[in-house]
């Protein structure tokens, strides 16, 4: 199976003696989407289900996408790049996990970049930016323990009268039953820890 993209020339002659070696060329899919990359995913698996080799002349778009190295990492198809030593056959699960970590890195200096920038161009415009200076910064920390602190005393008394009824049980068992009594945690959440009733417990005797 042959795949390149829509606005890039397709070098036939390369996968024509690529194909030298007794393979046939079964199906060339052209991709349109080079950020979601979805043609590359529908070759994948269609290479899968027909036990073929991924043949693309040209990787240098390919190699610089962290969708496509995830998905040629994930499926691990086997793919030749003819123009490129990065390509193996069958995929090297090593050698991608550190071109992932290349490119992730190179994504976020561009992305440092375009934020750098648009901070000079509000600067730039008269736009202050940040903390004003002489101003304290609010004490959010102490407000933060305030808040857990409040939760835990109202929190305490529900699991000591499911213990008062149904004995001492482990935390496992007290998750389950203030996610029965649709008791949610301190960020809303319907599932309890076993460290999150340990701390309601232990902190809240002490308050």
């Amino acid at each position: 199976m042959a795949y390149h993209y829509a606005d890039e020339p397709y070098n036939y002659e390369a996968v024509e003696i690529f194909l030298l070696d007794g393979g046939n060329l079964i199906q060339t899919f052209v991709e349109r989407n080079k950020d979601r990359l979805y043609t590359l995913s529908e070759c994948i698996e269609s290479a899968a289900y027909q036990d073929a080799t991924i043949v693309t002349n040209d990787m240098r778009y390919l190699r610089n996408k962290i969708v496509a190295m995830t998905l040629l990492l994930e499926k691990r198809p086997r793919f030749v790049g003819l123009d490129s030593k990065y390509m193996r056959n069958p995929i090297d699960a090593k050698h991608h996990v550190k071109l992932l970590l290349e490119i992730a890195i190179q994504e976020q200096r561009e992305r440092s970049k375009g934020v750098k920038k648009g901070l000079d161009k509000a600067r730039a415009k008269g736009k202050k930016l940040g903390f004003p200076k002489g101003k304290k910064r609010p004490d959010l920390s102490a407000k933060k323990k305030s808040d857990f602190a409040s939760f835990r005393k109202k929190v305490l008394p529900i699991i000591k009268k499911i213990e008062s009824t149904e004995g001492s049980l482990s935390l496992s068992k007290l998750a389950a039953r203030l996610e029965r009594l649709n008791v949610k945690t301190y960020f809303g959440k319907e599932r309890w820890s076993k460290s999150a009733i340990s701390s309601v417990i232990k902190k809240g005797e002490k308050e």
